[in-house]
């Protein structure tokens, strides 16, 4: 007798996968697949009542709102995410109503193959210490100056890496290689390479730091863990942010600035990009004002044609094998 064949069940994509072929093919062999992107949120769950998926392939980049209790129905059993960071989901309803979450947060192999969010955040900092953004505007006004834009030379500064996990570490030999004296904070690490500094908590980071990057999960203990005391502790230093926007206070982002603490800031994410109003955003406020060294992309830091086609195929294979066995 053979074995029986499970119809296929609706897989609905919310990312952008067009410019992937190897995904789409493998999502389509495993599903129905549908895909609808840049949705607003009742959008979202109106498209997800009337399909009845049973699977969704998600990014955060991609996304304007949370996936929670005003876009799930119960049809939907597994949400594929290809992403490190959830707090585009909401897990405790999902554990509630038994929907799996697939992501790549734990494929090590994986993950050390995927540099793009570190160099990001190495360009986002040498952008900062040399003036692009504002000496670029200045030529689009047809003048041609230099020692308005006077920057700093990576290998005369000390750069505090905040986080040593994957990324951090390859922040870190970046900043190695560039000639830097690079101090790590991360409590939770008990080695790191001679060549580092450690430093014994984040206001010795800021303290004696040209540069700081960030290079932490999202969580109860890092949330505004940069705040007003501890840029307070800042002279002239240069934040660079790829990580997520609730890791600062955006407000105390502002203040450092205005105040001298901070001498730049470069980030990637913002505290409210997931369905907030981002013209009331303090940090695309300041930047738009151009009066100070701030330099903002729209969550870009792993949106690059290599990293998106190993993490999203990965993500779509494990998709497929869950699908198999359920």
């Amino acid at each position: 007798m053979s074995a029986q064949v499970k119809p296929k069940r609706i897989i609905l994509c919310l990312t952008q996968i067009e410019h992937l072929d190897g995904v789409k093919t493998i999502l389509s062999r495993a599903g129905h697949l549908r895909c609808h992107t840049e949705l607003e949120e009742l959008e979202a769950a109106q498209l997800i009542r009337s399909t009845n998926p049973y699977a969704l392939y998600v990014n955060p980049n991609d996304m304007k709102f949370k996936l929670g209790q005003n876009v799930l129905k119960d049809s939907v059993r597994v949400i594929a995410t290809s992403s490190t960071g959830l707090n585009h989901i909401d897990m405790d309803y999902c554990k509630e109503h038994k929907i799996d979450v697939i992501s790549n947060t734990r494929d090590l192999v994986l993950l050390e193959q995927i540099t793009s969010t570190a160099e990001h955040a190495f360009c986002l900092m040498l952008s900062l210490l040399r003036n692009v953004r504002k000496s670029a505007e200045d030529v689009h006004r047809y003048r041609w100056r230099c020692y308005d834009f006077l920057g700093r030379q990576v290998n005369r500064l000390t750069i505090g890496v905040v986080g040593y996990g994957r990324l951090g570490k390859m922040f870190a030999r970046y900043a190695n290689a560039f000639g830097a004296k690079v101090v790590v904070y991360d409590p939770y690490v008990q080695t790191i390479p001679n060549c580092y500094q450690r430093s014994d908590d984040l206001v010795g980071i800021f303290r004696n730091c040209d540069v700081v990057s960030l290079h932490v999960h999202v969580s109860p203990e890092t949330t505004a863990m940069v705040n007003e005391s501890i840029l307070s502790q800042g002279d002239g230093v240069y934040l660079v942010n790829t990580s997520r926007g609730e890791i600062v206070d955006e407000d105390a982002i502002v203040g450092a600035l205005q105040s001298g603490n901070l001498a730049g800031y470069g980030t990637d994410v913002l505290e409210d990009e997931l369905g907030g109003d981002l013209t009331s955003s303090p940090i695309i406020g300041i930047s738009i004002s151009g009066e100070y060294n701030v330099l903002v992309t729209p969550h870009i830091a792993g949106a690059t044609i290599d990293a998106q086609g190993l993490a999203y195929e990965a993500t779509a294979r494990k998709l497929s094998s869950y699908m198999r066995e359920h």
